[in-house]
Order: C-alpha cells, then structure tokens, then sequence
C-alpha cells in the first residue's frame, strides 16, 4: 500500500467528519410529514398539532407522549443564548444544506410540558422582512421539550428531516 500524505489523510479525515455531521432529511417509517409553508419536517405518530397563533412570524406546536416542540419562523425567533444551566450544550450541524445551531439543557419549572429542552436555530433561512427598524433576516428556531434526555435523539432526528421551500 502506497505511503499517503498527512495532508491527504488530513482531507480524508476532514471529509468524513463533516459527512458524519451532514444531517439525512429521510425520517423513520411511519412518521407524518408536516407543512409548515416556509418549510417542512417530519415527527413521530403520536406527535400532533396544537392551535395556537402568533403575532409577528409564523409559528406551530405539536405535542406527543413524550416529546413538546414549537416553532417561530421570523426575524424575532430566538437565537438560543446560554440559559445559565450547567448542563448547557451547543453544537452546529449541517441540516437541509444550512448551518444550524442544536442546545439541550435542563429547564424545570419552565411552564413547558416537560424539563429537558432541546432546540435548533437557524440564524438565517433565506428571505427578509422589513420593520420600522429597517430589513431583517428570517430566521427559524424549533424549541423542543422532551421528558427524559433518552428523547433528545427523537427530536435531533427531527430537526434533521427539516427542509426549507
């Protein structure tokens, strides 16, 4: 076997990490596809909506067995700053092409359904707005619930079905 460069493997190792971290938008089977105009994504059975209106943006919610999850489509969407929980975590993933921000922590006594939070933010999803404050970017951030941590791979693979229009 021929002797290979360390900058070679460098672009090998590279290349399969960021694959490793390039979300599918392919959801189990048996999940339902939801439109949400701007974008879609998938979730589990048991998971169904909620009335709910919003003001500014577009917003949804859905509610399952063990899983919470809302969505704010618009310039006014969280960006998911540190909480202050010491179980704060924050990673980037690559999902539908776009470059998003996951964090999970602890959040009991929030008023949400359940106490261990989970959400995605996309800091820009193409498209503007304009204000009294001048042009904003749309964003996305879908904020999750969930009743234990083992539930916090459920709601990653929902994230990862989400594709923009």
């Amino acid at each position: 076997m021929p002797a290979r460069s360390p900058i070679f493997l460098a672009g090998v190792l590279a290349a399969a990490l960021g694959h490793a971290q390039a979300a599918t938008n392919s959801p189990p089977s048996g999940w339902v596809r939801i439109d949400a105009r701007k974008f879609e994504f998938s979730v589990p059975p048991d998971v169904k909506s909620v009335p709910v209106q919003g003001i500014d943006s577009l917003v949804g919610e859905y509610k399952g067995t063990n899983i919470s999850l809302a969505f704010d489509h618009g310039i006014f969407s969280s960006s998911l700053k540190h909480t202050g929980s010491p179980d704060f975590v924050s990673s980037a993933e690559r999902i539908d092409g776009m470059t998003a921000r996951v964090v999970s922590f602890h959040n009991p006594g929030s008023g949400h359904p359940f106490d261990h939070a989970i959400s995605v933010h996309f800091a820009e999803v193409g498209g503007k707005e304009k204000t009294w404050a001048g042009t904003n970017k749309l964003r996305l951030t879908v904020f999750a619930t969930c009743k234990s941590t083992n539930d916090y791979e459920t709601v990653r693979t929902i994230f990862r079905t989400i594709h923009f229009r």
